[in-house]
């Protein structure tokens, strides 16, 4: 096509009617600009207890899930818990290894004024982690109960469930 009709196209798709502007001006570019993906939120229940601190929690959270990933080459599959309220936050990821190794997880707490982390995961080249203990993954429907029972990396105990009501897809962004 020649570049009048392109333009042509272009205008009239954008509402234009100085044609011969667009012409002018050379060769057409368009752009397309992307909106960022709105998280999708599910019901959700948490109830922990880090120490003698409660962390509980019932509202929406983003819960997403994939049964085909990969932690540093070990497949697996994945779900991801993360939620905010007021000064309060938890992110939770959790790797369900394919070969029935034990699961793998990633809990970062904000309560209280202090942070807490625990990072069992222990693949490929990562060998370092912080804290220590386990999780287990119950499935229910659409969505499923995690259950941690943990130290984290300063010492502090978590234990406790996380409920959520349904998992989302997980989506593949970026380049």
């Amino acid at each position: 096509m020649t570049r009048q009709l392109w333009a042509a196209i272009a205008c009239a798709a954008l509402g234009l009617t100085a044609v011969k502007d667009v012409i002018a001006s050379g060769p057409v570019q368009t752009q397309i600009r992307r909106q960022p993906a709105q998280p999708q939120t599910a019901p959700v229940q948490i109830a922990l207890r880090i120490g003698t601190t409660r962390y509980e929690s019932s509202g929406q959270a983003e819960c997403k899930a994939a049964p085909q990933a990969s932690i540093y080459g070990v497949p697996a599959a994945l779900y991801l818990v993360s939620q905010r309220s007021g000064s309060g936050s938890l992110n939770l990821t959790l790797w369900q290894p394919k070969d029935g190794a034990a699961i793998m997880m990633s809990l970062r707490i904000a309560a209280g004024g202090k942070s807490y982390l625990v990072d069992t995961v222990k693949a490929g080249p990562k060998r370092d982690t912080k804290g220590s203990g386990r999780a287990t993954l119950q499935k229910t429907g659409a969505g499923g109960v995690i259950a941690v029972d943990a130290v984290d990396a300063s010492g502090e105990k978590i234990t406790g469930k996380i409920e959520c009501n349904r998992f989302g897809a997980i989506r593949a962004e970026g380049g």
